[in-house]
């Protein structure tokens, strides 16, 4: 496993980038505010209220048609931010507990 080269950087890029294009053509957050997506901490707990940017990024994921590739994307990618309806932090994937906050 050596460096990746100039061109295979801008290559595997590329690939993401259309990668991602493709997913974010049928989903649902579109035309949604980014600050949903990407709160300015994503550490420790962060409690979801109605109304509050997390809880309106979980609803617009929740109806979305392409959530599912939204997620393996993420994952695959070690994305930061709401992506497939769940929290991506640099810690791991959030859960809710009962109070409906993340940890």
């Amino acid at each position: 496993m050596g460096m990746k080269t100039n061109e295979e950087k801008k290559l595997l890029s590329e690939q993401i980038t259309k990668e991602l294009e493709e997913i974010y053509a049928n989903a649902n957050c579109t035309n949604c505010p980014s600050s949903w997506f990407f709160p300015d901490n994503v550490r420790g707990k962060m409690p979801v209220y109605p109304g509050s940017n997390l809880h309106c990024a979980f609803a617009t994921c929740n109806e979305c048609k392409v959530k599912t590739e939204c997620f393996n994307f993420a994952k695959a990618h070690d994305c930061v931010g709401v992506w497939g309806g769940r929290l991506f932090t640099w810690t791991g994937i959030s859960k809710l507990n009962r109070n409906g906050d993340i940890t």
